[in-house]
């Protein structure tokens, strides 16, 4: 877009930190063509990939899985055993002598209890659905694959199903009580926070009716 724009010489583009100047400040706005729904696309694809970033920042599952995850691999597990997740390898920082600790190896996840169904050391309890929060957890997951058809991005970058699982137990009430919710940043919540929001307040009127 910008390389066009320069092309017919209404802007001269820099590189970052130089910015970015009209050559021709008196040329009516009509007279650039600008496809806005294609910047507008890619700002929500921009966003949605610096969302997966501090996902992945924050992640207290498998990072391995959640890098296959995002590029589609079937290939993707709940742990790798090999990264710092699944190994408990998180730094600790001895107060007393300013010493970096890290697990012994006798402390670290047993491989076979893993594989035989016990889950990992690091891995957090689910959140107990009643019947009606099952409902609501399906209304969203169609709802969440109708933005991702939108968006032409996977579901999961819209929101984890811990994501959905967490929204559909807490039934938050306002935007601002969403912001609590795991895997709900400032990017989704502006972007997705309403939608969901609207869903959870109807599935209550249903209920209640």
């Amino acid at each position: 877009m910008l390389q066009t724009l320069q092309n017919r010489q209404f802007v001269m583009w820099e590189r970052t930190g130089g910015g970015l100047r009209l050559t021709d400040v008196s040329a009516a706005l009509s007279a650039i063509k600008v496809d806005w729904s294609s910047l507008g696309r890619r700002r929500r694809a921009d966003l949605a990939k610096l969302d997966a970033v501090q996902r992945y920042a924050y992640a207290t599952g498998c990072r391995r899985g959640f890098v296959l995850r995002y590029f589609g691999d079937p290939a993707a597990k709940n742990t790798c055993e090999g990264c710092d997740n699944c190994l408990g390898t998180h730094k600790k920082r001895d107060a007393g002598s300013g010493r970096t600790k890290v697990p012994k190896l006798g402390k670290l996840p047993n491989p076979k209890r893993q594989r035989s169904g016990t889950p990992a050391e690091s891995s957090e309890a689910q959140p107990a659905l009643s019947g009606r929060d099952v409902l609501l957890l399906a209304t969203l997951k169609e709802l969440r694959g109708t933005i991702a058809r939108e968006d032409k991005v996977p579901a999961y970058v819209v929101f984890a199903d811990r994501t959905l699982t967490d929204l559909a137990a807490s039934r938050p009430g306002t935007l601002m009580a969403m912001q609590t919710v795991r895997g709900i940043g400032p990017a989704k919540l502006e972007k997705y926070g309403a939608r969901f929001l609207a869903e959870i307040q109807r599935a209550a009127t249903r209920e209640t009716a």
